[in-house]
């Protein structure tokens, strides 16, 4: 018998066999180990993202070398205990400076910041940041969060992302769905799902899908969402908007 791993690897390249080469690869943690793989091996890679974990380029562990010419992008959490203590941001730390800065870059969130924090890490100056703070504060994006500890004298407040914001996910698999709310630090608030066949068609499916969307918003009293995403299991135009040829989606890009 496999094992977990095993068999889901053996899953994601029958996923993805019938496919063009021409894919850019994105996966969240061990989904990322993944899409990092088929990256690396499977020829005509576009790119890659990866989230909350890398894999080595070098040692045991590592799937070969990355191929010239392929951009990828890596996110993680410094205070991600998994992503920042078990090897993951000092393989993508090796990832960046073997593939270089201009087709690599590795994006490290470190959470709530004070005011002083966010304009190092912008590079704006004080005056324009108040201005920038207070157009997003305006607009009900941002909120501030008490008092960041001193760094030798007045102590800078803390902003962070409104506590209300919302974003909405939603994953529309071969045989199932699923939905989920999450706040504005992506923390899963309510989620839903339930199987259905992919096969039923765009009409069906997605009006389902809204159906379950309107139950998580019932139990919410947060003003809407922010913003949303939404995944299918097949090849996607992002110029238009829409699955191209997907093998297992009838009906979908008509």
């Amino acid at each position: 018998m496999k094992s977990g791993d095993a068999l889901l690897s053996e899953r994601a390249d029958r996923a993805v066999a019938d496919l063009p080469e021409a894919l850019v690869y994105a996966g969240f943690s061990w989904g990322a180990g993944t899409a990092q793989r088929l990256a690396q091996t499977r020829p005509g890679a576009r790119g890659a993202l990866l989230y909350q974990s890398c894999i080595p380029i070098t040692g045991q562990w590592a799937f070969g070398p990355w191929l010239d010419g392929v951009p990828v992008q890596i996110h993680g959490m410094d205070k991600d205990p998994f992503f920042a203590l078990e090897g993951d941001i000092d393989a993508a730390r090796e990832l960046v400076e073997t593939v270089g800065s201009e087709l690599a870059e590795l994006v490290v969130d470190s959470g709530q910041r004070s005011r002083v924090e966010l304009g190092d890490a912008v590079e704006l100056s004080r005056s324009r940041l108040a201005v920038e703070l207070e157009r997003l504060d305006g607009l009900g994006l941002v909120e501030t969060a008490g008092l960041a500890a001193s760094r030798g004298g007045r102590r800078s407040s803390i902003v962070r992302i409104a506590r209300h914001t919302r974003f909405l996910g939603v994953d529309i698999g071969a045989t199932s769905i699923d939905v989920a709310v999450t706040d504005g630090e992506l923390r899963v608030l309510s989620h839903e799902a339930e199987p259905i066949d992919i096969r039923q068609g765009p009409e069906v499916v997605l009006r389902r899908a809204l159906e379950l969307v309107g139950k998580l918003r019932a139990g919410d009293v947060s003003p809407g969402f922010v913003g949303a995403g939404a995944g299918v299991p097949g090849p996607v135009s992002f110029r238009d908007g829409v699955p191209v040829s997907p093998p297992i989606m009838p009906g979908w890009n008509r």
